[in-house]
């Protein structure tokens, strides 16, 4: 469960919160994972018409399923630490082509999934409060799911299209990775690295480091 999850690239923003940090924290994450539901549930529906196999299909439904429970559980927090979380608009979309897909999957599926996934993990065992840390445990393993899911998407896809659409796919990746990395130069307040787990400026850069390793991008 986290910010950097999978969501379309046309979403706005939420709405500005005078919540408390922990609350708007949490009113954020209700508001992305709810969109991510309909991100998954558009992957499964592409995932079909361009005649995956199955088993990624079906990875995709339950991902969906996986994400409006996670929303749920971003809503009881917020409203736990005194937020009032918003639903974000309907986001009705066109068919894409195979590309389109591709390039979704491997910027917000493969770097930012993979990157979320790694917070919760490390939310999981650092959240001084025992409601969030029980929470994070339990997403933790959907939300790597979810990520090897982007991964697996991004081999079946690299495998159908040619050099030049994979070399694409690498480009901006890197360039994710260059945003991402400007983003985690902001230190977070003190009060959401204790009660929530977030990591470090520093250790969200060693998270980075060690996906680019792992995942084996090349700078």
């Amino acid at each position: 469960m986290s910010a950097a999850a999978r969501r379309p690239n046309d979403l706005n923003p939420p709405p500005p919160s005078d919540a408390p940090d922990v609350a708007a924290y949490f009113e954020a994450l209700a508001y992305f994972e709810e969109a991510s539901v309909d991100a998954f549930d558009a992957l499964r529906s592409e995932l079909e018409v361009h005649g995956a196999p199955r088993p990624l299909v079906a990875a995709a439904a339950r991902a969906s399923d996986d994400e409006r429970m996670h929303a749920r559980i971003a809503r009881t927090l917020a409203m736990r630490f005194g937020g009032r979380p918003s639903l974000p608009p309907a986001a009705p979309r066109g068919a894409r082509t195979l590309e389109e897909i591709a390039l979704e999957n491997a910027t917000l599926g493969c770097i930012r999934g993979s990157y979320g996934a790694a917070v919760v993990r490390v939310q999981a065992v650092r959240a001084s409060d025992p409601v969030v840390r029980a929470a994070m445990k339990r997403l933790a393993p959907e939300e790597a799911r979810h990520a090897e899911l982007a991964w697996a998407v991004h081999g079946w896809i690299c495998a159908r299209t040619g050099p030049l659409v994979r070399d694409a796919l690498i480009t901006a990746q890197r360039d994710e990775l260059v945003v991402l990395g400007e983003e985690l130069m902001f230190e977070h307040d003190a009060v959401l690295i204790d009660v929530i787990g977030l990591p470090t400026a520093n250790q969200a850069r060693a998270l980075v480091a060690r996906l680019v390793q792992e995942r084996r991008i090349a700078a």
